[in-house]
């Protein structure tokens, strides 16, 4: 069973974290959306206080949140992912295209990793293995934050990395692999049953502005949020208006 946060009672809401993060990244949005949803957050696996899979794979992770769900009862959520968590949401609809009632792509993508990003990612993966996850985060967190937001963003800068020190280099490393070896699920976006929400960092290093413009217009309904000096980590580099994105985007799933 995933570690999870329950907060609210309404039409379920899934806030999934990304790589290195855990359900605490979502904090303040769910103190604001149970007002009218449940909110549940989890850890994935090897993140936070949720056991590592052996090996996994972002399909092994969706299927996680899938049994998770199905202990819980809950039916068609409405998800919304950041980064990794966006990933896992596509392998979630690519295997259960009925059971979304919204795919939010925080910061997220549906292509695959480019050729030097899957090297990156190989880099990653033996870094962390030979010198711990803290070398690491030095370099990651602040670097997912556009540069003009960094000095104002350092103590949450400061308290991402803390809260990293204590994950397993392994976990680190698989997911790592995981990500980069997961399939284009451009035509998932294409052929989705449910509305789609993106949410576009202008300045984000890690999914770059063209490749987010290469896929906002692939679902058949689809919601799009251009935000200008914001890197990768909106929910703390324009905390309104994220969050307001996210919840007019659940508010028209929950209504249709």
């Amino acid at each position: 069973m995933l570690h999870f946060s329950d907060q609210g009672s309404g039409p379920p809401l899934v806030l999934i974290h990304g790589y290195c993060e855990d359900h605490t990244l979502w904090d303040d949005f769910a103190a604001a959306l149970a007002q009218e949803y449940r909110v549940l957050r989890p850890d994935l696996p090897g993140f936070g206080r949720s056991p590592r899979q052996m090996a996994p794979s972002l399909d092994s992770l969706a299927q996680a949140v899938h049994q998770w769900l199905g202990q819980l009862g809950v039916a068609r959520p409405v998800w919304v992912g950041h980064s990794l968590g966006g990933y896992v949401g596509l392998a979630y609809a690519q295997a259960h295209p009925q059971q979304l009632a919204g795919l939010g792509l925080f910061h997220s993508s549906a292509l695959a990793d480019t050729d030097e990003r899957k090297a990156a990612r190989t880099q990653v993966m033996a870094q962390v293995r030979a010198n711990g996850v803290e070398p690491f985060l030095n370099t990651l967190v602040p670097n997912l934050f556009a540069p003009a937001n960094r000095e104002a963003c350092r103590p949450v800068i400061e308290r991402l990395v803390a809260q990293g020190r204590s994950l397993d280099p392994e976990a680190v490393a698989e997911t790592a692999a995981a990500m980069r070896d997961r399939p284009d699920r451009t035509a998932v976006l294409a052929s989705l049953a449910c509305p789609a929400l993106f949410i576009v960092g202008r300045q984000d290093g890690a999914v770059p502005l063209e490749a987010s413009l290469r896929q906002i217009h692939l679902p058949p309904n689809s919601t799009v949020h251009l935000l200008d000096q914001v890197g990768h980590m909106g929910m703390y580099e324009a905390p309104a208006r994220t969050l307001a994105a996210v919840a007019a985007f659940a508010q028209d799933c929950s209504a249709s």
